[in-house]
């Protein structure tokens, strides 16, 4: 009888032994899965944080970048409509260049898309960030399609305009070499010759304007982003500032 008791405690002493062996295994691995997850989020975390001050500061840029562009194109629509009387070649080439020159502006998104491909964004971000994140990939959208259109518009019909009337050689290059290189072949009284052909042009007025609404859309839409990227750098707990850029 006592041998009996002996070995029923025994067995219930083993089988409480293998049950807590059991919860310690899960607890740990439990414990493990979330060490690793935080680890996985604060990794992310980290990589949102460089992706969105460096989208800040270059947003920022590329808004003051527009900005300017457009008082260059304000003074060219000027011209336009008062008349080149004594219109200096050097500054027809200048203004005419800021017309047909165009820059866009790609964010870095590699860190987001890398959350978004994964499908781990729902599972490691808050709901507030989340919402953020996609009204940020709208007005990026929003910028690309305006930029593409931009572009278009800027090489498929207003360089295709003066090509067809102006050697491009005059207006086509800023550096130093090649305004050596029309001045080689066109002097400044041609160059304003063919100035004062432009500036008295309605369909060029015209496409200027155009030009100038581009510009104004795309300092609104940089703006923008660059504000709601700073929203997401506070929500990130991180600040945003022109100097990253």
């Amino acid at each position: 009888m006592a041998d009996q008791e002996i070995n029923l405690r025994k067995l219930l002493l083993e089988g409480v032994a293998i049950v807590a062996s059991i919860l310690i295994a899960f607890g740990i691995d439990s414990s493990w899965e979330e060490f690793q997850e935080n680890k996985k989020r604060e990794h992310a975390l980290s990589a949102l944080r460089s992706e969105f001050q460096a989208t800040y500061a270059g947003a920022m840029s590329t808004r003051d970048y527009h900005k300017q562009e457009q008082e260059q194109l304000l003074q060219l629509l000027k011209l336009t409509r008062e008349g080149p009387a004594d219109l200096d070649a050097e500054e027809a080439i200048q203004l005419v260049q800021s017309a047909i020159l165009f820059t866009t502006y790609l964010p870095p998104t590699g860190a987001l898309d890398s959350l978004i491909g994964s499908g781990d964004l729902n599972s490691l971000l808050p709901a507030e960030l989340r919402s953020n994140l996609v009204q940020f990939q709208k007005l990026l959208e929003s910028l690309y399609r305006t930029q593409s259109w931009g572009l278009a518009f800027v090489n498929e019909e207003l360089t295709i305009y003066l090509g067809e009337r102006v050697p491009l050689v005059v207006f086509g290059f800023s550096d130093e070499q090649h305004r050596k290189k029309w001045s080689d072949y066109y002097s400044k009284e041609e160059t304003a010759v063919y100035a004062r052909e432009l500036m008295g042009s309605l369909e060029f007025q015209n496409l200027i304007h155009t030009r100038l609404l581009i510009a104004a859309l795309l300092e609104n839409k940089t703006g923008l982003l660059a504000e709601d990227a700073g929203i997401i750098c506070e929500m990130l707990g991180t600040e945003c500032s022109t100097s990253e850029a």
